[in-house]
């Protein structure tokens, strides 16, 4: 009975031994084939990238070429800006002008005469008008209108007083001004053409005598 007994223990652990065989086996097959498909994964991803740092050599040699232009390109702006800004600024100061010009001509209100222009140099420069009107409403409107004007900023009425007219007449007096108007250190774009109703007027300045703008 013992030795029943024992032989069927050894068979039983002889089945133990080939299942444990058999998983060991398979688990180191999979295993294996895991590996092997990492392997295979990381060499095919190795020569893809390869690739492509190939081509992007390859296409860094073309554009080369082009590079350098680009390069050149922007050394020759740079070497020509200084002319490309003494041009403007020559643009800008002939321009500024005839904007001015423009620009008191369309904010003169009706019967509101200038008689002096003028404009002292700086940062910025400073226009300064002198002129007379029929009332202190006028003044302050030309004031007014100036302030919308894109060429100038802190248009200022300095200065307003009454002189009597002839024979001391109350209708023929009238409301003498000092109006200052500094320009913007912009460069301003090129002024529109005149129309037909800003054509027929002309911008005339003296030093003692009166004019209409």
């Amino acid at each position: 009975m013992p030795n029943i007994n024992l032989i069927l223990e050894r068979r039983q652990e002889k089945r133990r031994m080939e299942t444990l065989s058999r998983n060991l086996f398979f688990t180191l097959g999979g295993s294996l084939a895991v590996f092997v498909a990492i392997g295979s994964y990381l060499v095919t991803e190795r020569f893809t990238l390869q690739g492509d740092v190939d081509e992007a050599e390859r296409k860094m040699e073309k554009l080369k070429p082009i590079l350098a232009d680009i390069d050149r390109i922007k050394k020759e702006t740079a070497d020509k800006q200084p002319k490309v800004d003494t041009l403007e600024k020559a643009r800008y100061d002939t321009l500024r002008w005839t904007m001015l010009f423009q620009s008191v001509a369309e904010s003169l209100p009706k019967d509101v005469w200038l008689t002096n222009m003028g404009a002292a140099e700086g940062d910025p420069l400073v226009v300064s008008l002198a002129g007379s009107a029929p009332s202190q409403s006028k003044a302050s409107d030309l004031a007014l209108n100036l302030r919308k004007q894109v060429l100038f900023e802190k248009v200022e009425l300095l200065s307003t007083s009454r002189i009597e007219g002839a024979n001391h007449v109350e209708k023929d007096s009238r409301f003498v001004f000092q109006i200052t108007a500094p320009i913007k250190q912009v460069v301003m774009p090129t002024a529109a053409p005149a129309g037909p109703n800003k054509t027929a007027q002309s911008t005339e300045t003296s030093t003692g005598g009166n004019s209409r703008v």
